[in-house]
């Protein structure tokens, strides 16, 4: 090194310039520690780190306090993780937790003359609810729905004093109501099958659509994209370029449709009867779906394989649910056949109804009904079923709505949030029930 007098600063002895003087200043040096200080140094670094075996101090735990002190160390490794994908896998076990122990059941309170509030949870609607969808995403719209039931009705609700009024009769069973933007999509079974549309903008005013039994029949399932909308039904689905429009393309297949699952405006998933998924390339609509998924291969001999749901998380997860009781997702960039990506153990579904499913908005939990009257929920990161081994009071108590056996199949559900809780709305035969799922920020 050789130090410019001009510039204040040492260079490389490599830079010097010819005819400069050589000076005989070298560069200042740290002072080296020695080797017990460096073995010292770095055993303390390690331990508040974590790591190789390094433990830290944590207050005794008592027996009424190990819940407690459990949630104070995952506190503490969140605060003093090194990475963030441990910092987040952290926080979601904590999630866990929280969900697992904080989840309960609205039940009616006494008003303080012996008699239950009239207008409380569980509400009676006094017809069997088959599907649900929430009004809009903040605001009042986030704590109203619209509610389909097996007579045909759909009723607006507010899910925060439940109270209800009829909107609109279809006539027949309603099967799915589906909301993208501004648009909201309601379909019937039939015959004849009818399709219910509205804008947020018009004010109320709903564009009603009914089908020729030859053109469409036993519409189970309807989704909507953008201005775009599809309805599934016998022997295959229709696809409106606009909801609002009378202009559609048809594909005829050899089974029907029970799902459907918009990837974007230019892809559509199709759940089959057959077991199949088959993906429509919309840009040339008068081409076959190709079958990128077939659940009847799977080496299971009871039962079929009726795609009911189709859900696409993550951005390229494909969540699939069928009749037989397969809950799944499948990697949309590498297929493999029948083979998934994340499988759901324990899931029971029905051939009699349609089982109702939803996924909190940050996409990290999946809430299922069963068709044994349960209710169960499930990572949507680590595939482990919530709930399933949490030991205590929660699991001995009747009241917790993940252990707690219901008088009917759980036939559909939406999460809910107001400014200071988050909510699972659910319909059980001719009931809707709320369940307090934790604090606004649980579920992010």
């Amino acid at each position: 090194m050789y130090w410019d007098e001009q510039r204040q600063r040492y260079f490389p002895a490599s830079s010097r310039p010819l005819g400069a003087p050589v000076s005989a200043t070298t560069q200042p040096l740290r002072p080296v520690a020695d080797a017990a200080s460096r073995s010292t140094s770095r055993r303390s670094r390690n331990r508040r780190n974590g790591i190789y075996g390094g433990e830290t101090a944590y207050p005794p735990e008592s027996e009424g306090q190990r819940g407690a002190v459990s949630h104070w160390k995952t506190v503490h490794a969140v605060n003093d993780g090194l990475l963030y994908g441990q910092r987040r896998r952290t926080m979601h076990d904590l999630q866990v937790v929280q969900l697992s122990r904080n989840s309960v059941e609205h039940v009616p309170y006494d008003t303080g003359v012996g008699l239950p509030r009239t207008h409380d949870f569980p509400f009676d609607l006094g017809s069997t609810i088959s599907t649900m969808c929430t009004m809009g995403d903040t605001g009042e719209d986030g704590m109203r729905l619209w509610l389909g039931d097996a007579t045909g009705w759909l009723y607006k609700v507010d899910a925060v004093d439940p109270f209800c009024e009829r909107h609109y009769y279809l006539g027949t069973p309603i099967t799915s109501i589906m909301r993208s933007g501004q648009i909201t999509l309601v379909t019937s079974l039939g015959s004849p099958a009818r399709m219910l549309v509205n804008r947020a903008q018009s004010a109320g005013l709903w564009l009603l659509r009914e089908f020729p039994p030859n053109v469409c029949n036993d519409v189970r399932c309807g989704q909507v994209c953008g201005r775009a909308a599809a309805v599934g039904g016998r022997q295959g689905p229709m696809y409106f370029f606009d909801a609002e429009q009378d202009q559609f393309v048809r594909w005829k297949g050899k089974s029907d449709t029970f799902s459907l699952c918009f990837q974007d405006q230019n892809l559509l998933y199709i759940g089959m009867r057959s077991g199949k998924v088959g993906r429509w390339d919309l840009r040339q609509p008068n081409t076959h779906p190709d079958t990128v998924i077939n659940m009847s291969e799977k080496d299971i001999q009871i039962g079929g394989a009726p795609v009911q749901h189709l859900r696409l998380i993550h951005q390229y997860g494909m969540l699939v649910e069928t009749m037989r009781g397969d809950l799944e997702v499948h990697d949309l960039r590498f297929l493999q056949g029948a083979t998934p990506m994340l499988q759901f153990q324990g899931h029971v579904s029905s051939y009699e109804q349609k089982p109702g499913l939803t996924i909190d908005p940050s996409e990290d939990f999946l809430f299922a009904g069963g068709g044994d009257c349960r209710l169960r929920v499930w990572s949507l990161r680590t595939g482990r079923r919530v709930a399933s081994d949490v030991e205590g009071p929660s699991a001995a108590s009747s009241t917790s709505p993940f252990h707690k056996i219901y008088p009917s199949p759980i036939c559909a559900m939406e999460i809910l949030k107001d400014e200071q809780q988050t909510y699972l709305v659910m319909g059980s035969g001719t009931y809707l029930r709320r369940i307090g799922l934790g604090p606004l920020g649980l579920l992010r």
